[in-house]
Order: structure tokens, then C-alpha cells, then sequence
């Protein structure tokens, strides 16, 4: 046998085997799943439905997909190849792939058409998501509770110039302008918008990570100054930490954002791991107690958080909250007798109404004003 028959053969059994090695490997016991990964559920095995016939085969094409064998090694081969080779996002549904390793969320409810302000609310819609943050808040002053809602930055927003070049806004308001002038205008609510007061003072020190949706704990400590500053001026004794005095460090750190986790990347490191040092004499006036039964537990996306300070006199409060709150809880919980956190999209007055608290503060996410307005439609 002569050498080129010899490679003929050893190519075809190579072929053979890229094929058949990642399909033995999805019958064998070894969970390769890539949902932690990917931020989803994993397609189940489709029950064979003979109504229901025409679905089965995209159904079981999802299934065998998200359990092929190696998916977490084929996801980052695919990362390498169109991320490093071909400088373009291997996930274009999901993450957008800026300049200088910075990466964007890009999906249905907040992608580049919403950042370019391609599809303004139209009135009837803006109408809606409007007269139900003024429901909330009328809820509330019936049981004389007073409500908060903080709007919080995307990171398009904060930092655009990274964004990819064939990505600007077209002169025309974005969503969120929209919402805040008309909530100014014609509603009586204590809505805030932090976008303006974060970009007027951004500098070197970067808010948000490069690899990640949410800001680092710099840009918590900011916004964190922004939204007691805004209670203050209502609730004068309000203890607020200093902590943009505190020290600063940059690192670089092992964790891998979010977004390059969805583009299969584990092997991206985090810049922009900006920490806040508290000086050395610094003490913690709260601890973390028992949440205790709380109501409405199906929509509650994560475990909510009990703190209780030694500041008695302080007001209680509840918190309802998205991801973005991670970092800002523990600077929140020094100015409170008693904070509740809870991670939900859903208003729970079922659950203010148990507490009984002096606030509730809403903090909620630019790009979630298109679900509140999803919502309203489906009423």
C-alpha cells in the first residue's frame, strides 16, 4: 500500500470518526450539556404525537443538538474560528462582537434595532407601559407606601464606541426617552432615569464589564450613589456610604461573562473587573436573615434576600429587581432597618402587602420596558 492510499484511508476514517465519536458520546451516560452555558433549558425528547407529526421532526432536530456529545468543545471551536479568525460573533442572534474584545447583548426584545431606534413605541404602546408603572404606584399610595422605579443603563448606551461601526442611531428618540418624557409629563411617578448621570461622568474606569451584560461593582458603587442621593432628598436621615471614595483596582479575572459564555468562549477572560476597597476601619451595620414564606413564589426567578441593619429608625424596604441588582444588595442594605430582595418581572403587590414596607423600589432594566409593553398588549 502506497503512501497516498495510506492518507486516503486515514482521511476517511478521520471523517468518519468527527461524525461518529460525538454521536456515540450523546447515548453514552457523560452530561455534556451546555445550558449553564447557554442561559436556556435543554430541548427534551419529543413525545411522538401522531396529531402532532408535522412538529416531531424540528422538535428531535432541537433535542439531538443540544445533547451531541462535545457540544461545549464544538461551541468553542466554532467561537474560534468566527470570533478570532473571521472577527465576527459566532452567536449573531444572541451577542453582538464590538471593538477590543467588548461584547453586546444582541436578542429579540434588545438588539441592534433597538439601540439604532429602528422601532419607537408607538403610542398606544408607550400609553400602556406608562399607565401601568402608574398603577403600580396608585396601588401603593393606597396603602401609603411610596414607589420608586429606577431605570437602569444598557450597556450600548454607556459605551457605544465600541459598538461594531455598522451599528448608530438614527436621529429619531429611543424607547427609553420616549417612555421618561411622556412619564414627566402627563404621570405622577418617582421614575429616574440613571442613563445620563452614568455617562456624564464615565471615564477610564470602566462601568461595565468587557464580556458581560451587567456593570462591575464600580459602576454598582455609582449607580448605588445615584439612587440614594434620589431618596435622600424624601428621606433626609438616609445613612449613604461613601464608597466612591473607596479604593479602586483593575483586574483581570477568570469568570467569563455571560455573553462570551453564550458564544460557547470559556476561555475569555473578564477585563474591566473594576472592585471597590473599603477602608480598613470599615464595618458592616447589617446581616443576612431568613426570607421567611413569602407569597407568589412562582415568579420569583432567583431566592429573594433578607438583610436587617442596626439602623432601626431607618425605613423598610422592598426591592423587586433584575440580574443588575447583584451588586448594588449589600451597599443598598446599609441604609435600611430592613431590606427585601426580590428578582422578579412581575409587579407582586401580594407580597408589599405582607411586608408592609415604608418603600418600594423597582429597578428595571432599559431593554425590559419592551416586555412591560408585551405584557400591557396581552391584557
Amino acid at each position: 500500500m502506497n503512501v497516498k492510499n495510506i492518507l486516503t484511508y486515514a482521511f476517511v476514517v478521520l471523517f468518519i470518526a468527527v461524525f461518529l465519536i460525538p454521536l456515540l458520546r450523546s447515548f453514552s451516560s457523560v452530561n455534556d450539556s451546555t445550558a449553564w452555558m447557554e442561559k436556556r433549558e435543554v430541548a427534551e425528547f419529543p413525545s411522538l404525537q401522531f396529531n402532532k407529526l408535522d412538529k416531531f421532526p424540528k422538535q428531535f432536530n432541537a433535542f439531538f443538538n443540544d445533547h451531541l456529545g462535545f457540544r461545549k468543545y464544538i461551541m468553542l471551536a466554532n467561537g474560534i474560528i468566527k470570533n478570532d479568525l473571521f472577527n465576527v460573533s459566532s452567536r449573531p442572534d444572541k451577542v453582538i462582537k464590538g471593538k477590543d474584545g467588548w461584547l453586546y447583548l444582541a436578542r429579540d426584545d434588545f438588539n441592534e434595532d433597538y439601540y439604532m431606534n429602528v422601532n419607537p413605541f408607538t403610542e398606544n404602546n408607550l400609553n400602556a407601559v406608562c399607565e401601568e408603572i402608574q398603577r403600580r404606584k396608585d396601588i401603593l399610595a393606597e396603602l401609603n407606601i411610596e414607589y420608586y422605579l429606577f431605570m437602569l443603563p444598557s450597556k450600548h448606551h454607556v459605551y457605544p464606541e465600541n459598538l461594531p461601526d455598522n451599528i448608530n442611531q438614527l436621529d429619531t428618540i429611543s424607547r427609553l426617552d420616549q417612555f421618561m418624557n411622556h412619564m414627566q409629563s402627563d404621570y405622577n411617578v418617582n421614575v429616574i432615569n440613571t442613563l445620563d448621570t452614568v455617562i456624564q461622568t464615565k471615564s477610564d474606569t470602566a462601568y461595565f464589564y468587557d464580556k458581560d451584560t451587567h456593570w462591575n461593582l464600580h459602576g454598582a458603587a455609582f449607580v448605588y450613589t445615584v439612587m440614594m442621593d434620589e431618596l435622600k432628598k424624601r428621606y433626609s436621615d438616609l445613612n449613604i456610604l461613601n464608597c466612591m471614595s473607596w479604593e479602586r483596582k483593575t483586574t483581570v479575572i477568570e469568570h467569563q461573562g455571560d455573553l462570551s459564555l453564550l458564544m460557547g468562549r470559556y476561555d475569555y477572560k473578564m477585563k474591566n473587573n473594576v472592585v471597590t476597597v473599603p477602608p480598613s476601619d470599615f464595618k458592616v451595620n447589617y446581616e443576612s436573615v431568613a426570607v421567611g414564606e413569602l407569597p407568589e413564589k412562582d415568579k420569583f426567578l432567583a431566592a429573594p434576600e433578607r438583610f436587617v441593619s442596626n439602623d432601626s429608625l431607618a425605613p423598610k424596604v422592598v426591592v423587586m429587581h433584575d440580574s443588575f441588582a447583584t451588586l448594588l444588595k449589600k451597599f443598598m442594605a446599609t441604609g435600611f432597618s430592613e431590606s427585601l430582595f426580590v428578582w422578579t418581572h412581575e409587579f407582586t403587590p401580594e407580597i408589599i402587602e405582607q411586608e408592609k414596607p415604608q418603600i418600594v423600589i423597582e429597578l428595571m432594566a432599559e431593554r425590559f420596558l419592551t416586555q412591560l409593553q408585551e405584557k400591557e398588549i396581552e391584557k
